[in-house]
């Protein structure tokens, strides 16, 4: 005579199909032990043909249940009370959850043990245990939905005379060793059910919808088809130099094309929710999901680091050849805008990642254009030395605030006469009267002192520029043609921000990306294109890695 049914056992009078829900619920929870040939009130009433029941429950177990349970599971034959009494002993398995194969992986097809009782698991149950006991990434463990169709992946791999079968779907691990599909499958699949919404905002705040847009199915049908849509509204501008027509997109393709794809193979699919893009008149933005890997911090990515988030799917990516290698976006980004006077931005925040691509048509207003103009021809003045006499830095204005409002290239003339060398020095000539309305700028008498001690700092260090009147003036245009053709980012370092830095880094023996910002009071961007110059020029070299990334003086 047994004891009452418990969470670890099960009595069955005799053989019945439900036996299977039995097992699947101790092999998904704590183990247990089914005895057939025992009544509900434990009393023994014994098997006729234990031979016999025992091959019904083996080939039943095996038939119904997946993944495969039968190494979990001891059947054999045992007398109780001179009785024969089948007894199934299950461990707890390995692959959880074990679920029925013509249900699914739905609360309907999966079951655990609560108490004395088998009951179903739900649907986020599921979820939970699939996370709880495989230590696969999000890809490669098994999808929830196992109903899934490839007509985009198929079509895809067809225009690329890519073969695609059952042994490639394993080799990409579109499969898993149990044959099932994996999540990697349903992010390729017809179904996949995570989807990427498009903003499309007036002006450059989010005050007011233009559009807004919902892509889904498959995430290469909604690489194709957000980038025909951001392609659609990527406007062209033409810009004329006598009868050479040159033309500019609001933004480089391949700059969208490597952002696009970043947002879609480093997101992190385990997280609910749909990755953002958001196009302003004067900026788009890509926010995926997850943020970056743990074990890499945003100064990473930009010495060619990287360390996929769903390297299975990179991999795919890699052989339809829609990504070359691993840590190179980035760098292709930056240089798409290499030439440009704004530059790409990038962000981290906890759960999300942010790349801000600048709208390269996107002009100043002409209440810009004065302010800046005004406080260029300032900056001219307080860099003179008292005896009249230019220094280098007056060539340094000219380059830095010329690029801000017309453009980089070392060659203004090709943006038109109005706005060559000659032409934008009239216009700052002009401009005199108006500096002392930039009340802002004028009113901070210690700024201005500031500037002015620097201008004096700079003729100081170069010598050869140390001449009066109109010599001096020659001095300075012939040194106008050397610094601009440097791109912006370097020319904004001006020579006592790189001493400050250097001085730090000498008498810290090293100083962080954070140190920088705080140091000069700049963003984490322009931080990172100090780094990279002062390391370009040998200044500065890096030392540790990951969290502990510094630089020390060379």
């Amino acid at each position: 005579m047994f004891s009452f049914e418990s969470l670890n056992v099960e009595f069955k009078q005799e053989y019945v199909p439900d036996i299977r829900k039995e097992v699947m619920a101790f092999a998904n929870t704590d183990g247990g032990t089914v005895y057939v040939g025992v009544r509900k009130d434990g009393s023994v009433a014994g098997v006729e043909d234990p031979d016999g029941v025992m091959l019904q429950i083996v080939g039943s177990l095996k038939d119904a249940l997946a993944p495969d349970v039968m190494p979990f599971v001891k059947v054999d034959t045992v007398s109780i009370d001179e009785k024969q009494v089948i007894e199934i002993v299950v461990t707890t398995g390995t692959s959880r959850p074990y679920y029925l194969r013509e249900k699914g992986l739905k609360p309907s097809g999966v079951y655990v043990r609560k108490g004395s009782s088998t009951q179903p698991l739900s649907e986020e149950g599921i979820r939970e245990m699939i996370r709880e006991n495989s230590a696969r990434s999000y890809e490669l463990s098994r999808s929830l939905n196992q109903e899934l169709t490839f007509t985009t992946l198929e079509a895809e791999m067809a225009k690329r005379s890519i073969e695609f079968g059952p042994a490639q779907m394993r080799t990409l691990k579109l499969t898993g060793e149990d044959g099932l599909y994996t999540n990697l499958a349903l992010l390729l699949s017809d179904q996949c059910e995570t989807s990427t919404k498009v903003a499309l905002f007036q002006g450059t705040d989010r005050a007011v919808f233009r559009e807004r847009k919902e892509f889904t199915g498959s995430i290469l049908k909604q690489l194709d088809d957000i980038y025909s849509f951001i392609d659609f509204l990527n406007k062209t501008k033409a810009t004329f130099s006598g009868l050479h027509r040159t033309d500019t997109r609001d933004y480089p393709e391949e700059a969208v094309r490597e952002a696009l794809l970043n947002s879609i193979v480093h997101r992190d699919y385990a997280i609910s929710g749909s990755n953002l893009i958001n196009m302003y008149d004067d900026r788009l933005e890509f926010v995926s999901m997850g943020g970056l890997v743990p074990s890499i911090e945003l100064e990473s990515i930009f010495i060619g680091v990287s360390q996929p988030r769903n390297p299975q799917l990179a991999g795919v990516f890699y052989r339809m050849q829609l990504i070359e290698s691993y840590g190179t976006g980035i760098g292709k980004i930056e240089r798409a805008y290499a030439n440009a006077v704004v530059h790409p931005s990038y962000e981290t925040a906890k759960g999300v990642f942010r790349v801000t691509l600048p709208n390269m048509n996107e002009l100043p207003s002409d209440a810009d254009t004065d302010r800046d103009t005004g406080r260029g021809h300032q900056l001219y003045h307080t860099v003179q030395y008292t005896n009249g006499g230019l220094v280098r830095g007056h060539a340094k204005f000219h380059s830095d605030w010329t690029e801000r409002i017309y453009g980089g290239g070392g060659t203004y003339e090709k943006r038109g006469g109005e706005r060559s060398y000659a032409g934008y020095y009239d216009a700052a000539s002009d401009a005199a009267g108006k500096y002392g309305d930039y009340k802002n700028y004028m009113s901070d008498a210690s700024s201005v002192n500031e500037k002015r001690r620097r201008g004096q700092d700079l003729y100081m260090q170069d010598a050869s520029l140390k001449k009066e009147g109109k010599q001096g003036n020659q001095a300075v245009h012939e040194k106008f043609g050397e610094y601009s053709g440097v791109t912006a980012e370097y020319i904004s370092v001006v020579e006592s921000q790189k001493k400050q830095i250097l001085k730090y880094a000498a008498s810290r023996d090293s100083i962080s990306r954070k140190e920088i910002q705080d140091l000069l009071g700049i963003g984490t961007t322009k931080a990172w294109r100090v780094i990279r110059d002062l390391c370009d020029s040998g200044e500065l070299v890096q030392v540790g890695s990951g969290r502990k990334i510094a630089y020390k003086k060379k």
